[in-house]
């Protein structure tokens, strides 16, 4: 089984962003959520080569 690595910039995506977090500014809401889920999607995509026994790890930062 392969592992694949990929990071993810959260920390720039929702840099000035407060309508991504609740009042806490620590959870997500519904947009923020949706958006840390389509980053991760991006980032595995490149990874996908058919094999799904391949692993992936995403490291966010």
């Amino acid at each position: 089984m392969k592992n694949h690595h990929v990071k993810v910039d959260w920390y720039a995506a929702s840099a000035n962003k407060d309508s991504y977090f609740a009042r806490d500014g620590v959870h997500l809401v519904e947009e923020g959520a949706k958006v840390y889920a389509s980053l991760i999607v991006e980032a595995i995509k490149p990874q996908q080569n058919g094999d799904t026994r391949s692993g992936t790890t995403v490291t966010v930062r």
